[in-house]
């Protein structure tokens, strides 16, 4: 294939459009709906390689039954309250929700959501983040510290 050819087919792909729906950050508040899951732009956005308990899932966490999905959900609070959210898409999901690699006031989310131990890294879509989550283990960080079935169970 001749150079010129080349340099014409990769112009070209590099101009089409990407998909609308994800193709640009979205940013502004964010409305926590579980503890990976969340509202900005007016688009549901889902934290891209991490999973978090589901708002009904339990555990047992401090020699008791808790409602961890709802206690994943705080943190998320906790970390996005006040602060300017900002995503990155990265895909869509069937149901029109983005996947999105997200930071609040400057704080990567999926970094703290597993730092602080309420959420997992989904080793079927990333690699990234897994020494965060074996300190967090190894410290016993919040589900660590109980047992509980994996969030994408």
């Amino acid at each position: 294939m001749s150079f010129i050819l080349r340099t014409l087919l990769t112009v070209t792909a590099l101009s089409l459009p990407v998909n609308a729906a994800y193709s640009a950050d979205l940013a502004g508040s964010a409305t926590v709906i579980d503890g990976d899951t969340f509202v900005v732009a007016g688009k549901r956005v889902h934290l891209y390689g991490i999973g978090a308990f589901k708002t009904v899932q339990t555990c047992q966490w401090r020699n008791k039954t808790a409602n961890c999905g709802r206690l994943s959900a705080t943190g998320l609070m906790d970390l996005t309250a006040g602060a300017h959210a900002k995503c990155t898409p990265v895909s869509e999901n069937k149901d029109g929700s983005i996947i999105a690699k997200c930071a609040a006031g400057g704080v990567d989310l999926r970094f703290n959501m597993i730092h602080t131990g309420w959420a997992m890294v989904d080793r079927k879509v990333t690699k990234n983040y897994i020494a965060i989550e074996a300190k967090s283990q190894a410290k016993g960080r919040a589900m660590w510290s109980g047992t509980f079935e994996k969030p994408w169970v």
